[in-house]
This record gives structure tokens, C-alpha cells and sequence, in this order.
């Protein structure tokens, strides 16, 4: 094993890699390089790719927790935090256009690992959209339609689709998560006063 080659070195080495030269460029050769070691070096601390790919974008989300804890903590309202949070994806992404290109490769991993880091992307979009009293199935489509809202920005500022727009994107943006936050209100109102209704009917 090579002498102070470690998983987390490894792991922010291939961080500084895909922010330099992209995803498409991205191969372990290159990786190695950079560490000025053989590539059959890094199979000793990651046996796959794939492998790797989740360390990476584990390591991504340590960094982007610290940003969004911190946008929703000065929310006073959770349709305030609805949006920090929405925002925190957004700057994130942009600031680290690697972020979402690694959303995209994710699909090709294997059950367990992608379990592993979809349920780290997701955990703030389900603590966001719990602050809401709505069925467990509305609340998986929220999560859903949450998390495509805000992917859909990201993949758009990453292809360059988003410049061939002359509106503000950043405003289009706020006004698609505004949406959602009026549905979800909209929708809470409809499913208590349904509850509501149901308890008293019951009652006589």
C-alpha cells in the first residue's frame, strides 16, 4: 500500500479532479496522477468505481449539509426554510457544477450503494416536506416533485439550456418552489378538513 495514500485523501483528490476537469474526464488514471501513484494503487482502498463515486459524493453532501443547515436555521417560517433550502441546493450546485453530474452517474450503481446516497440526498427534502400534515403518499410525491424541481434548475444551469433563457432563472426558480409550498399548503388544508370531517361523522 502506498506509504500516507489514504481513503480520505483519495476521496478529496478525486473532489478536486472533477471540479477541474469534469466528469467525462474523470478515470481513475487520472485520479492517480494527480496522486502521483499507480492506479492499481487505488483499488487497495476502493474496490470498484463505483465505490469510490459514493465516498465522493458522500464527502460533497458533509460540505452541503454545513451550507444548508445554516440557510435554514435564519428561516422563521417553514415556507422559509421550504425555500432557504430549496436555494441551498441551488447555490451549492452552481458554485460545484461536479455536484449534479454526479447526481446523474448515481442511477448506474449498484441497489445498495445507490440506497446509501439517495437516502443522504434525500433526508433533508423529507424533513422539509414532514413539516407539512399530509398522508405518507402525498408526502412521497412531494419528495419527489421536490427534488425534480430543484434537479431540474441544476441540470439546466449544467447544460447551458438555462442561458438560452432571457428571464431571470434565479427568479423562475424561487417562483417554481413558491408553487410547490402553495400546493403543499393547499393540500394540508384539504386532507385535515377531510380528517375533520371524517372524526365527526364518526362521532355521531
Amino acid at each position: 500500500m502506498h506509504k500516507g495514500l489514504s481513503r480520505e485523501k483519495i476521496v478529496l483528490a478525486a473532489i478536486e479532479v472533477l471540479q477541474k476537469n469534469g466528469l467525462a474526464s474523470f478515470s481513475l488514471r487520472a485520479l492517480a496522477e494527480s496522486l502521483n501513484v499507480k492506479a492499481a494503487s487505488l483499488y487497495k482502498h476502493f474496490k470498484s468505481m463505483d465505490e469510490l463515486t459514493v465516498a465522493v459524493a458522500l464527502k460533497v453532501y458533509e460540505e452541503f449539509d454545513v451550507l444548508r443547515e445554516e440557510a435554514v436555521a435564519q428561516a422563521k417560517t417553514r415556507q422559509e426554510a421550504m425555500l432557504a433550502l430549496a436555494m441551498a441546493y441551488k447555490e451549492f450546485a452552481y458554485a460545484h457544477p461536479s455536484f449534479y453530474h454526479l447526481l446523474l452517474v448515481l442511477p448506474k450503481m449498484d441497489k445498495q450503494e445507490l440506497e446509501l446516497v439517495t437516502a443522504r440526498i434525500y433526508a433533508p427534502i423529507i424533513e422539509a416536506i414532514n413539516m407539512y400534515k399530509l398522508d405518507d403518499e402525498a408526502k412521497a410525491h412531494w419528495t419527489h416533485i421536490y427534488f425534480a424541481t430543484v434537479l431540474g434548475f441544476m441540470v439546466g444551469k449544467g447544460s447551458g439550456l438555462s442561458s438560452c433563457s432571457h428571464v431571470n432563472t434565479t427568479m423562475s426558480f424561487r417562483l417554481a418552489i413558491r408553487n410547490i409550498i402553495s400546493a403543499l399548503e393547499s393540500l394540508e388544508r384539504e386532507q385535515l378538513a377531510r380528517a375533520s370531517y371524517l372524526q365527526e361523522d364518526n362521532a355521531n
